[in-house]
């Protein structure tokens, strides 16, 4: 969904520039949701989690770390932009997706 102040018909659809590292950093906070409710703890790291090495990058977005916490972890991924520029977003157990700078 994209909305605009444009008329109807009349604004270009632009995608979101990030959507390969929100979709890494979802595949990770689902594969430790899985894990939870099998271990009743989150994994202490992406190799714990088994997701397969190839399911860490996707177009020009990397996982590029995990930190186990006492009651939760935080995964970061980076995404290069068209113009060169990395950009970095993270996440938590509570899904909540951040951009850091």
């Amino acid at each position: 969904v994209q909305f605009t102040d444009a008329a109807p018909g009349t604004a270009a659809f632009t995608p979101d520039p990030t959507l390969d590292a929100r979709d890494l950093l979802m595949e990770v906070y689902h594969a430790q949701k899985t894990f939870y409710a099998s271990n009743e703890r989150w994994a202490q790291s992406l190799r714990e989690l088994a997701i397969p090495r190839d399911r860490l990058s996707k177009g020009t977005a990397r996982i590029t770390g995990f930190e186990a916490q006492g009651d939760g972890y935080t995964v970061t991924a980076e995404v290069r932009q068209p113009d060169g520029t990395v950009r970095t977003l993270t996440t938590d157990h509570l899904s909540q997706i951040l951009e850091t700078r």
